[in-house]
């Protein structure tokens, strides 16, 4: 990523194939997400600073992760049991 590696937390709720949620994001707070999942691929659009982004991923049981556009950067993440 260009701008290294960040950790932060995804929290989506699903509502057939449209995802909605918030991403809080290591120094740079909380953005609104919005989305779609079709079996077991995602795509996500996070506003930030005034842009945006795109998170392209893949769900393998409690793990997704993928690849970020325009950027071209990776992200992963791992589901946390309630």
């Amino acid at each position: 990523m260009p701008h290294g590696n960040r950790a932060g937390v995804l929290t989506l709720q699903q509502d057939g194939a449209k995802l909605s949620g918030t991403c809080e994001l290591e120094k740079h707070g909380t953005s609104t997400v919005t989305g779609s999942i079709q079996g077991a691929k995602v795509s996500m659009n996070i506003e930030l600073h005034g842009g945006s982004f795109t998170l392209l991923g893949t769900v393998e049981g409690d793990n997704i992760s993928g690849t970020t556009e325009p950027a071209g950067g990776t992200w992963k993440g791992t589901r946390q049991k309630e």
